[in-house]
């Protein structure tokens, strides 16, 4: 007589057996040719390094754990499944080499949230870990509870199917095969993708990100949204000046040819915008040198050595060409983003840097760092020489054409409206087109604004007139430094979403 004669006849005997000895007859004459057969099944298409099981039924249990071969197993068990599976689980689990969890706790056969929060747990335990779900065994508040909390998870489901055989009224043993349910989120995917665009472009990138990642992980190919993911990813962290991460994260979607391609016609752009970031990084990322801070005090001559050199390096940086003008931009674009979302004092604070800044990169071309008022006051009188007026004459005659009051020659921090009489005070060609007293008149709407030093909110029409200021600078700084501003401007303009081709059916 064959195997399957044999395995037909135990079959038959086990289907006619009363139920108090079907139990043991099932292990003793079927169970072990059951699983010799379902080892023959293809490995599965995708694997998994944790499986969540509730526990009714050992035999499910078993045969997915002898299927998938996770490093754990997570059980979910209810008084009594416990009681009658816990131990042999335990020992099954150990000689097939799978970390046995019975996720500290009992759950509530009838009781869904029991079961939601029971997943939630061993979800939690196992982090950047595939995972799958089994819904086979369990009550049917059990495998149903399991199957959503998966979906919420964005876990997959398992199960294995039987059969039933009308001659012997029950499923019949043998012929069990295992499946993965499709992920629903395949299909109704799509109801979540114009939520990431509309964030994208509403300047949300940190929930644009979140949501673009989902569908790359959920949602086959996951080339098209894994790139937008990466997009969002990148800019988020350049809109909170975040710029290595920035430039890091932009680098590593240009070197992915799959995703690069769905951004095939922003290439150059994204490559400028990579490069834009770099130039920055490393005058944002200088440490100016601290007598507080044990790295840099080394004592009083090794920590002047070391502010000589930070201030030699800084404006090194700062007269270098496309740094600045990059920063600028950067700085420029970052209020754009804020205006549209409708925050005109962050917008405002901004194109305040902007001016700043300005004025820096000029104060540096004469050898001097604002930060250090004393060595920059000295470096513009030596500019200047024995001529006379002083430096300090000059400086009062810069203000008072300007009509400026309150803006004494500075003895200590040196302001935004210092440094561009110290630049008119020397003839310097960008300052002295500059209109001082428009520039003062503008900054003042700023400085009453409730992110400075007052108590109200910058109106749209106050923001307008204040960027014409700054635009009129920004012109001639451009001017005065012979760049293109139209250049750096696009480069640092974040790629929109109604750029971007359309999703692919």
């Amino acid at each position: 007589m064959t195997r399957a004669d044999e395995f037909e006849q135990a079959i038959i005997a086990w289907s006619e057996a009363s139920r108090e000895d079907k139990a043991e007859m099932y292990d003793q004459f079927l169970w072990p040719e059951v699983r010799r057969r379902f080892t023959r099944h293809m490995p599965p298409a995708k694997t998994y390094d944790v499986l969540i099981i509730p526990v009714s039924n050992l035999h499910t249990a078993l045969l997915h754990i002898d299927h998938y071969r996770p490093m754990a197993a997570v059980f979910l068990f209810t008084e009594q499944s416990f009681a009658e599976n816990a131990e042999r689980l335990r020992i099954e689990s150990d000689e097939c080499d799978v970390a046995y969890d019975d996720n500290g706790g009992l759950i509530n056969a009838s009781d869904t949230l029991s079961v939601y929060q029971a997943v939630r747990r061993a979800y939690a335990r196992y982090p950047d870990q595939r995972i799958a779900i089994d819904i086979t065994g369990g009550t049917k508040a059990m495998s149903v509870g399991a199957a959503m909390a998966g979906a919420v998870l964005g876990l997959d489901s398992i199960y294995i199917e039987s059969k039933f055989d009308k001659g012997i009224q029950d499923r019949r043993p043998g012929n069990e095969q295992p499946h993965r349910l499709p992920d629903p989120y395949q299909t109704f995917g799509d109801l979540k993708r114009p939520r990431a665009f509309d964030f994208y472009r509403r300047h949300d990138y940190a929930t644009a990100e979140e949501l673009f990642t989902e569908l790359s992980r959920r949602v086959q190919p996951p080339d098209l949204d894994a790139a937008w993911a990466n997009l969002a990813k990148a800019y988020a962290a350049w809109d909170a000046f975040n710029l290595t991460r920035a430039a890091d994260t932009l680098e590593r979607l240009r070197d992915n040819p799959a995703r690069r391609s769905v951004l095939s016609d922003h290439e150059p752009r994204l490559r400028e915008q990579v490069i834009a970031l770099r130039r920055v990084q490393d005058l944002v990322g200088s440490q100016r040198p601290d007598r507080d801070d044990p790295k840099t005090w080394k004592g009083t001559k090794s920590f002047w050595k070391a502010t000589q050199q930070y201030q030699e390096r800084q404006i090194q940086l700062l007269t270098r060409a496309h740094v600045v003008p990059s920063l600028l931009a950067m700085l420029y674009s970052a209020a754009q983003r804020r205006k549209d979302q409708d925050q005109l004092d962050s917008a405002t604070l901004l194109l305040y840097r902007c001016l700043e800044l300005m004025s820096q990169q000029r104060l540096a071309r004469y050898g001097g760092l604002t930060e250090y008022y004393k060595d920059l006051i000295n470096m513009l009188g030596e500019k200047l020489g024995e001529c006379d007026p002083s430096l300090e004459d000059r400086y009062e005659v810069a203000r008072q054409k300007a009509k400026l009051d309150g803006l004494d020659f500075p003895k200590g921090k040196i302001t935004l409206l210092n440094g561009y009489l110290l630049l008119q005070a020397v003839d310097d060609p960008f300052a002295i087109r500059c209109d001082l007293a428009a520039i003062q008149d503008r900054t003042e709407s700023r400085n009453e604004n409730i992110l400075a030093h007052g108590f109200s909110f910058i109106n749209p029409k106050e923001y307008q007139a204040f960027k014409t200021v700054v635009d009129t600078v920004i012109d001639y700084w451009c001017a005065a430094e012979r760049i293109t501003w139209a250049t750096y401007l696009d480069t640092c303009t974040f790629v929109v979403m109604s750029d971007l081709p359309p999703q692919a059916n």
